[in-house]
């Protein structure tokens, strides 16, 4: 998992340089279901090895949301605090973790990327599951949460949180 956020840097990177086309979609996993409304552009739908990545982008007003579904390989924390120190390494300040139940959630900006993040951590004990919400600014987490209500529908409860 250690990857994974070394991977959503990496992605973030390319999707800000390669934008793709606007399509209304559904994404079904074992996981969840999202539908994509019109307007967001997908970047990634993809499985690489045993982790699913999932990266959609509303370029009007910079929103971000990044779905990543891996092996637990440790607690949910500890996953958490492994993906805190390395975001710090690479200039974001964060918040401390929160819990939310099972869940873990965390926020982080960066000034020289001109980004604010949440993310929410979860695991079901066989699978852990990251969801990041980025934007040019934090008062844009409004609207992300309210696109996962109304567009994803978690199909493994213990995987997500209960409300993001």
């Amino acid at each position: 998992m250690q990857r994974i956020s070394l991977l959503s840097i990496l992605l973030l990177s390319a999707l800000l340089l390669c934008p793709r086309a606007t399509v209304a979609e559904e994404i079904k996993t074992d996981s969840f279901t999202l539908t994509i409304p019109q307007g967001w552009q997908k970047h990634a739908d993809r499985t690489e090895g045993n982790v699913y990545v999932l990266m959609l982008h509303e370029p009007t007003e910079n929103l971000l949301l990044n779905i990543i579904i891996g092996p637990a390989l440790v607690p949910v924390k500890t996953f958490v605090e492994r993906y805190k120190n390395k975001f710090e390494q690479g200039g974001f300040t964060c918040s401390g973790i929160m819990s939310q139940g099972e869940a873990c959630i965390m926020e982080f900006s960066s000034r020289k990327h001109h980004m604010h993040g949440l993310s929410y951590a979860a695991s079901n004990g066989h699978q852990s599951s990251i969801t990041i919400f980025m934007a040019s600014e934090k008062d844009a987490f409004p609207k992300l949460r309210e696109f996962m209500k109304t567009n994803f529908t978690p199909l493994d409860p213990e995987l997500f949180p209960r409300t993001f």
